[in-house]
């Protein structure tokens, strides 16, 4: 409710800036003014390039209304768009849940499984990186978790990082030749 005063204001000055209108659907949505939230969402939702923010806000709009097909299908595009994104993961396999589609929830939750088994180990890679950091080693599993969950340009980059400071390092230099 806080939030909401400022998210008008800035949105009215500034009619482009996409993240401050997502986050006034957000706080409209927040507030249960639904239909308010959902307009708006549409709106940003036929504007280009494609947001993968505002198809899971949709498809959580309208799983809260009760709306899960219509969730199904939102909620899909966002996970086109950014396949290893949590939040949306999570709203989807709700979605399935709903639907009743066991099966297809089932096989959704081991992905969620697969992710968040990806974000704990990259927590303790850089927990451990704390203490060493100029372990190769474990900069190429970061390396190699970033490549997986289809984030290349960061696995990329730490594993380039490897090689800058370890030029000889041979599993960078296997991993990225795989990549390519």
């Amino acid at each position: 409710a806080e939030a909401l005063p400022w998210f008008e204001r800035l949105s009215q000055q500034s009619e482009e800036r996409r993240a401050i209108r997502l986050g006034l659907a957000r706080c409209l949505a927040d507030l249960g003014r639904t239909d308010e939230a959902r307009t708006l969402l549409e709106e940003l939702a036929g504007e280009p390039p494609p947001e993968p923010a505002v198809f899971h806000e949709l498809g959580k709009l309208a799983l809260r209304q009760e709306r899960a097909a219509e969730a199904e299908t939102w909620l899909r595009q966002a996970l086109a768009l950014a396949p290893h994104d949590y939040p949306t993961q999570y709203q989807f396999f709700l979605c399935l849940r709903r639907l009743g589609k066991e099966e297809e929830a089932s096989r959704q939750e081991k992905k969620m499984n697969a992710l968040t088994a990806d974000l704990q180990r990259m927590n303790d890679l850089t927990n451990s990186l704390r203490s060493r950091p100029d372990d190769p080693e474990l900069r190429c599993r970061i390396g190699q978790i970033f490549l997986r969950r289809g984030e290349e340009r960061e696995g990329v980059r730490w594993l380039s990082d490897v090689l800058r400071l370890h030029p000889d390092y041979a599993p960078a230099h296997q991993i990225l030749a795989d990549y390519y």
